[in-house]
């Protein structure tokens, strides 16, 4: 699937390694041989709803992109285990640069605060951007028929909506059992 989404053959992928691991995901580096990665994210299996959390990231990512939020590029998605991964997963551009949390007590005061500066001006554009409705935002063709979807206006093009939350709370264990109303919700 990695090779696929950025057109390269399989013997062209020279490695698979861990990257990171969080509290919902682990992270493999897939790395080719002239030194392009791409990242993987696979989420655990307690990740409630697997579905949804996938289905609503992979849609959000592309959301803020074409809204200029720099966040990386989504190259591929399976919001259903039913492929030949065997897993949910999203499969992510990799972005280019050193961490912060590695130069952050190396610099001095007129660096941090260009760095605060440039973080609150992404904040600002982030917090700028209106929703009709509370919930999680996907694309139409991940819900089915019967999920209540409500149309989001956007330059990405693809029809994004916003549907159920896919808040981890909502679905973890004997909460997904409940008949609920998780979204989306309208603004009044």
């Amino acid at each position: 699937m990695i090779c696929r989404s950025v057109n390269r053959p399989v013997t062209d992928l020279d490695s698979i390694t861990k990257f990171a691991e969080g509290g919902f995901n682990r992270v493999l580096q897939a790395t080719f041989n002239d030194g392009h990665t791409v990242l993987a994210r696979l989420p655990f299996r307690t990740t409630a709803p697997a579905h949804y959390a996938v289905a609503s990231e992979a849609a959000t990512l592309d959301f803020l992109r074409h809204h200029g939020v720099p966040v990386p590029r989504v190259l591929g998605y399976s919001c259903v285990s039913t492929n030949p991964v065997g897993a949910e997963y999203l499969l992510l551009e990799t972005v280019e640069g050193t961490p912060l949390s590695e130069r952050w007590f190396t610099m001095d005061t007129k660096a941090r605060v260009r760095v605060m500066r440039q973080i609150v001006k992404v904040e600002k554009q982030f917090l700028e951007l209106q929703l009709p409705a509370s919930g999680s935002l996907y694309y139409h063709k991940d819900l089915t028929n019967s999920e209540h979807a409500i149309p989001v206006v956007s330059p990405a093009g693809d029809q994004i909506v916003i549907g159920p939350t896919a808040q981890y709370e909502w679905g973890y264990r004997e909460r997904a059992a409940l008949s609920v109303d998780r979204g989306p919700c309208k603004f009044c």
